[in-house]
């Protein structure tokens, strides 16, 4: 069977929109935590100022949250992979996995 540029969009289709449902689960929480951190230390009254050392230890707790949330986009993406395989059904064509052949 040939694979037009039709059929490799319904599959790129049915793994984007499956990616992104299982992508809000792990973005919405990542964000929630970013916030409360970044809020938690933004000046109060007016006029004052973001202390620079506050700011500072910030920096390495914005790139462990970096990392997490790519970590989770990696994991997320495969289920999101596992998903399309296992159950996506098109009208005219079938994904299938196959072993590899032992010759």
């Amino acid at each position: 069977m040939d694979v037009t540029f039709v059929r490799a969009l319904k599959v790129w289709w049915s793994f984007v929109w499956r990616g992104f449902v299982l992508g809000l689960a792990v973005m919405i929480p990542v964000e929630i935590v970013m916030f409360g951190i970044l809020f938690s230390h933004m000046p109060t009254t007016k006029g004052q100022q973001l202390d620079p050392t506050v700011a500072a230890r910030m920096f390495p707790v914005m790139a462990l949250v970096w990392l997490v949330m790519m970590i989770g986009f990696v994991f997320m993406q495969g289920l999101a992979m596992r998903w399309m395989l296992r159950s996506a059904v098109w009208s005219d064509f079938r994904v299938a996995i196959l072993p590899k052949d032992a010759s």
